[in-house]
């Protein structure tokens, strides 16, 4: 991972970076911290539609530290890998299913985020993957490079 990142830093050098890390900032994503706003919490927006809403801490991570993980690994995902629906793919490892885009992984779905949105694991990974696949190819952030 960190040679195919240095590569693609090292292509387009320092311009790149700062172009993706600005595009990090830029990605739309809200986190709701007032009390009326509850529910956006954990929302991740891509195009100004909510693409995925984290419910739960996962990986050691919080709530709002899985969301920013989360976040980042689109931002990754549309600089080094071809984002198309049928690259989004979603499989099974051990308990936990994981949606990746090519080699990136974006997120992976426990059984605990099944239960906190009143399904399964297998139910939600499908619903998230369909709505990435439905999102990332048309909503990619200005700024990222595309892949050569």
């Amino acid at each position: 991972m960190v040679t195919r990142w240095g590569a693609w830093v090292g292509r387009g050098g320092i311009r790149n970076l700062i172009m993706t890390l600005a595009a990090v900032v830029g990605l739309t994503t809200a986190v709701g911290w007032g009390q009326g706003q509850q529910q956006e919490v954990g929302a991740i927006y891509l195009c100004n539609e909510v693409a995925l809403r984290i419910r739960t801490a996962a990986g050691g991570l919080s709530l709002e530290g899985r969301r920013e993980a989360i976040r980042l690994r689109i931002v990754r995902a549309y600089g080094g890998e071809t984002v198309t629906a049928a690259n989004i793919r979603l499989s099974r490892q051990g308990g936990d299913w994981v949606i990746a885009v090519g080699e990136t992984t974006l997120v992976t779905v426990t059984e605990a985020d099944g239960r906190a949105n009143g399904t399964t694991a297998a139910g939600l990974a499908q619903v998230w993957a369909e709505r990435l696949r439905a999102l990332m190819p048309r909503c990619r952030p200005e700024g990222v490079p595309r892949r050569p």
